[in-house]
C-alpha cells in the first residue's frame, strides 16, 4: 500500500554506532531524505522502520533467530522516528509482522536508552505475542528477565528457550504435557 501526504510513527532499529545495515549513521533530531523510487524490502529503496517496536529487532536481533539471515549484533539502539513523503507499507503475514515501512523522508526524534526499551516492553500486556516477539529477539540480563518472568506462562517459556538458551523445542505447552512428562520422570526413578 502506497500512502502520501501522511506523517508515520514508529521505531528503527540501529547498531550500536547508530548505523542502520548499510553503514548509514543516524543522528537524534535530523531528518533524512532519499531519492529515485521508494519500495521496501532487502533490496528496497527508502528508510525502513517498523509500527511497532519489537518488530525492528527481527532486523537486529541481539540473539540468534532460527532461520534469521541476520546475524545477532552485540548492541542495538532503538529510534523513534516519523515517516513522510511518500510511504511504502509492508507485512509479512506469514510470520505475522504488519506495519512495516519505507519512507522517502525520516525524522530522527529520539534514540532510546536501554532502560527506555524496557520501559516501553513492561507495557506490552501479559502473555502478548508482542512481548513474545521481543524476548525473542532482545538479549536481556538477569535483571531484567526478573522484570518479565511474571508476566504469563507465554512469556516464561519464551525466556526460557530464547533468553536461557536450553536448546528445548518452544512450543505454547498443553496443560497435560506437563503432567505426562513428570509421571514419567517418576516412574524412571522408581526402576533405579
Amino acid at each position: 500500500m502506497i500512502i502520501l501526504g501522511k506523517q508515520i510513527e514508529g521505531y528503527k532499529a540501529l547498531d550500536g554506532k547508530n548505523c542502520n545495515q548499510y553503514g548509514q549513521q543516524f543522528e537524534e533530531g535530523k531528518w533524512y531524505h532519499r531519492d529515485g523510487d521508494i519500495s521496501f524490502g532487502v533490496h528496497g529503496n527508502g528508510y525502513h522502520f517498523c509500527q511497532n517496536f519489537e518488530d525492528t529487532f527481527r532486523y537486529f536481533p541481539t540473539i540468534p533467530i532460527k532461520g534469521s539471515i541476520f546475524e545477532p549484533y552485540e548492541e542495538v539502539h532503538l529510534a523513534k522516528v516519523i515517516g513522510s513523503g511518500y510511504i511504502v507499507e509492508s507485512f509479512d503475514d506469514y510470520y505475522g509482522y504488519y506495519g512495516l515501512y519505507s519512507a522517502q523522508d525520516l525524522w530522527v526524534e529520539h534514540i532510546l536508552t536501554r532502560e527506555e526499551i524496557i520501559a516501553l516492553a513492561r507495557k506490552l500486556g501479559r502473555d502478548s505475542e508482542r512481548l513474545e516477539r521481543f524476548v525473542s529477539s532482545f538479549l536481556l540480563t538477569e535483571e531484567e528477565i526478573e522484570l518479565f518472568k511474571r508476566k504469563g506462562r507465554l512469556i516464561s517459556n519464551a525466556i526460557q528457550h530464547y533468553q536461557r538458551d536450553l536448546n528445548l523445542n518452544y512450543q505454547k505447552e498443553h496443560p497435560k504435557q506437563k503432567t505426562i512428562g513428570v509421571k514419567k520422570k517418576k516412574e524412571e526413578k522408581n526402576h533405579d
